[in-house]
């Protein structure tokens, strides 16, 4: 029965970039770090996964409103927070 593990990192990076082009609105760049440690043997494999270790806030979308007269407002949807995870596996 053959055994193997190994470990990823990475480093996802974005650019600022317009969250829509009927506003000048724009998101901040932002890098998240994400990790993972592979074991496997025989048929069966186990994953232990980390997103956005360093728990970075960021936008993945933005909608301007002008919320009719009121004032004018930037609202964002938040990126996922660290998480973690484990992913079981069997080949068959």
């Amino acid at each position: 029965m053959q055994k193997t593990g190994s470990s990823h990192t990475n480093v996802e990076g974005r650019g600022s970039y317009y969250f829509s082009n009927s506003h000048d609105e724009k998101s901040d760049a932002y890098a998240l770090v994400n990790a993972s440690i592979e074991y496997a043997t025989g048929s069966w494999s186990a994953i232990l996964w980390g997103r956005n270790l360093a728990d970075t806030d960021y936008q993945t979308r933005g909608y301007f409103f002008d919320n009719f007269g009121t004032g004018e407002a930037l609202y964002t949807q938040q990126g996922d927070p660290r998480t973690f995870g484990l992913t079981v596996s069997y080949d068959f």
